[in-house]
C-alpha cells in the first residue's frame, strides 16, 4: 500500500456551501484548482534527480477525489515509493509538499470566501 497525502479540512466548509446556495459544483472547481497548485508548488520545491518524483507529482492520475466525499475533497497520491522519504529526510529540499501546502492556504480561503460572497448573492434573488 503507498501512502497518499490528503488535504483535510473543506469538508465542513462544502456542506455548508451546498447547504446555503446550492454552490456544490463551484466549490469542487475551486477545490480541485487549489489542488492543482499545490502540485505546482511541489513539482517547484521538489528534490531533482531523475526528474520522476517531479513529474510524478504533477501527473494528474495522481490528483483524484477523496473516497466517500461527492464533491469538494481531492487527495494528492504520491506515485514513487519514496515521495515521503524525501518530503521529510531531504537534506535541503524538505517539506516540499508542506510548503506548498501552506502557500495554499490564504489563496483557498480567499476563494472561499469570494465564493461564499457570491452565494449569499445567489441566494437572495
Amino acid at each position: 500500500m503507498k501512502p497518499r497525502i490528503k488535504v483535510i479540512g473543506a469538508d465542513a466548509t462544502a456542506k455548508k456551501l451546498i447547504e446555503r446556495a446550492n454552490m456544490s459544483d463551484e466549490f469542487d472547481e475551486a477545490t480541485e484548482n487549489s489542488m492543482k497548485r499545490v502540485q505546482l508548488g511541489a513539482f517547484h520545491k521538489a528534490p531533482e534527480l531523475t526528474g520522476f518524483l517531479k513529474s510524478n507529482l504533477v501527473a494528474d492520475e495522481n490528483r483524484k477525489r477523496t473516497e466517500g466525499v461527492p464533491k469538494g475533497s481531492w487527495d494528492l497520491v504520491d506515485g514513487t515509493d519514496y515521495t515521503l522519504i524525501q518530503e521529510f529526510e531531504h537534506r535541503n529540499k524538505a517539506a516540499f509538499i508542506r510548503r506548498s501546502v501552506w502557500d495554499e492556504e490564504p489563496k483557498f480561503r480567499k476563494d472561499v470566501e469570494n465564493l461564499a460572497k457570491k452565494g449569499k448573492k445567489k441566494s437572495w434573488l
